[in-house]
């Protein structure tokens, strides 16, 4: 009775996970269902589907080993960003349990976007600034 309430909370979450770049993990921390399906069955860093003997394991993933999700800080200096699955662009990461469950959705998104705003605002800067006649403050 257990497994099918839980394919259909599961069912029922997979509109948000297609909505976003999500993915939801079950109370041991393996990713169930995602967006990337490439991040099933992964599990999360410090999770506890190690300490499950095999035989439990395979009982309830039809599998006993699971490659970890690599998430982590981005930098040392302590801000919120992290790197998610070796990207190239730091992402910020929210988690948060879905209510009358054992699951949890997290959402990842990537921070790409900055540079490109970034570079925009220095071409739009620097535009301005030469067509009001001080390009040459800015080359110096």
């Amino acid at each position: 009775m257990g497994a099918v309430i839980a394919k259909k909370e599961i069912r029922n979450l997979s509109a948000w996970v297609n909505k976003l770049q999500a993915f939801v993990t079950d109370e041991r921390g393996v990713v169930l269902i995602a967006h990337d399906r490439t991040l099933e069955m992964k599990s999360l860093p410090g999770s506890s589907i190690d300490q499950l003997d095999e035989t439990h394991r395979i009982g309830y993933y039809n599998r006993s080993q699971f490659d970890r999700l690599e998430i982590a800080p981005w930098n040392d200096r302590g801000t919120a960003l992290v790197r998610f699955e070796r990207s190239a662009v730091p992402a910020v990461m929210a988690s948060c349990p879905v209510p009358n469950s054992n699951f949890t959705i997290s959402a990842v998104g990537g921070m790409g976007g900055l540079s490109a705003i970034r570079s925009d605002c220095l071409c739009k800067n620097f535009s301005l600034q030469a067509s009001n006649g001080k390009d040459k403050e800015l080359l110096g």
